[in-house]
């Protein structure tokens, strides 16, 4: 049963598939070229979506550890992906300042791209509203932050952030 399973994601560019009752990992994945950041287990479907330094998502079919399609969009690294809960969009969030939406139906090119000023740390899914979302990022400058804790809020019809809140956090979101 899925529901017993669960997927790790690690700096060694790995996933693991692990399972919850006998506390024993089943499986790995293989196939990021670099550190894995991110990876989010498809809410109905048995496909996994991983993000990573490599500026690649992979989707994974976790019964067999097969990568199941390989989405080359992002310039840098990808911090979070995220289905959302019906798991018909994929979002995913990077250092190079996108927010890139996926339709599983056609994963071949991005359904929409949010362009924002900050690299992107995070994104979730609004619990209720399914066209709505927000994320979290920093400015840089020579790779030290000079401006922390701003949260977007987007809908996926519009390409920029409908509000916003600067200094919403002390650090990183």
């Amino acid at each position: 049963s899925t529901d017993l399973k669960f997927v790790s994601a690690s700096d060694d560019q790995q996933l693991k598939i692990w399972d919850f009752r006998q506390c024993k990992e089943e499986r790995q994945l293989s196939g990021h070229n670099w550190d894995v950041r991110t990876v989010d287990w498809h809410p109905r479907l048995g496909m996994i979506a991983s993000g990573s330094k490599d500026n690649m998502i992979r989707l994974w079919d976790p019964r067999t550890a097969k990568t199941l399609a390989t989405l080359r969009q992002h310039n840098n690294s990808v911090a979070q992906v995220q289905w959302n809960r019906n798991g018909r969009w994929l979002l995913s969030g990077g250092r190079d300042r996108c927010i890139k939406m996926f339709d599983v139906r056609k994963l071949s090119e991005e359904m929409m791209t949010f362009v924002t000023q900050r690299e992107v740390h995070s994104v979730a899914w609004h619990p209720v509203h399914e066209t709505m979302f927000a994320s979290g990022g920093s400015l840089r400058s020579s790779n030290e932050p000079i401006s922390e804790g701003r949260i977007e809020f987007w809908t996926t019809d519009n390409s920029r952030p409908r509000a916003y809140v600067e200094d919403a956090n002390m650090s990183q979101i």
